[in-house]
């Protein structure tokens, strides 16, 4: 197993979805080697969500990478990416490395338990939970039961999902039947507390392959995931997913970026944009809400 004093995990891919699904590999190294300094490389704004981690001595924003493991000289590295020369700098500060915690995935493995798994093939954990958990303050957490209210089973709306390929083209549709709260304008640290007070009333997140959606699984709520172009077995979130046109011939589990439709958002299959996102009805979205009710609230 080794007994390391100084772990370095660099996960530069920068998306807030990319870190909090590295977030529970994160964790495992740090319950794993509680008597190590965990550091974090990561990009802001996901940085500012570890920033009273338990699991987590240390956040960088650094964009230095071989600065960054002279500072920390790190005895184990854990990165999930492979740009910017990182497989080239880890050899060249010779400590142990395990890189690329994307490398050999199944089709229907979902990225989070990889990473543990090939973490746990290394001998650097042991069993692990997938999901991830981000921590908040007491005071943040306060303060955002304040916002919510007391509304009961409140539906959130998150609308928008980075890229106009996996954005879902019936939101405006559903907020006629369910009534709409807009939130304020306010930090990811802040909608974390948001999300963690609407599942302390047992509320549910709408939206589709996103950072918001994702920091929503991490705060404890319900979570309904509107999937297209990419697959639920790959990204889905922890349950009530809902999987666009699943037989899409264009559709490349492992490859996404090769996608015809992946950067444009034109799909081969319609003129209007993604037919995948639009096979998924109001009438679908309104099943999955109707286990726990609807209520107010959206992003």
């Amino acid at each position: 197993m080794g007994d390391f004093r100084q772990i370095l995990v660099i996960e530069l891919l920068g998306g807030i979805g990319d870190l909090l699904m590295a977030l529970p590999a994160v964790h495992a190294l740090g319950r794993r080697h509680a008597e190590a300094k965990v550091t974090v490389l990561t990009e802001e704004p996901g940085a500012a969500l570890l920033r009273t981690d338990p699991w987590v001595a240390e956040v960088s924003t650094s964009t230095d990478v071989r600065g960054e493991l002279a500072r920390v000289d790190p005895d184990l590295v854990v990165s999930t990416s492979m740009h910017s020369g990182i497989p080239a700098a880890l050899a060249a500060h010779g400590c142990r490395a395990v890189t690329d915690l994307w490398r050999g995935p199944p089709v229907d493995q979902r990225i989070p338990a990889r990473y543990l798994e090939i973490l746990r093939a290394e001998g650097l954990i042991g069993p692990a939970d997938p999901t991830p958990r981000v921590h908040l303050t007491a005071a943040e957490l306060a303060w955002a039961r304040e916002i919510v209210g007391e509304v009961k089973r409140p539906v959130v709306l998150v609308r928008d999902s980075g890229m106009a390929v996996k954005r879902w083209p019936y939101f405006d549709d559903l907020a006629e039947i369910v009534p709409v709260l807009e939130l304020p304008a306010m930090s990811l640290r802040e909608l974390g507390a948001c999300f963690a007070a609407v599942a302390a009333v047992d509320g549910v997140v709408v939206g589709g392959d996103t950072g918001p959606v994702r920091l929503a699984e991490a705060m404890g709520a319900r979570v309904v995931g509107l999937f297209g172009p990419i697959t639920v077995d790959r990204y889905g979130y922890g349950g009530g997913n809902l999987q666009g046109l699943p037989d899409c011939p264009h559709r490349r589990p492992l490859a996404i970026t090769e996608q015809p439709c992946w950067w444009s958002a034109r799909c081969p299959l319609a003129e209007d944009g993604p037919a995948c996102m639009a096979a998924i009805s109001v009438r679908d979205v309104l099943g999955r809400l109707s286990r726990g009710g609807a209520g107010r609230a959206s992003v």
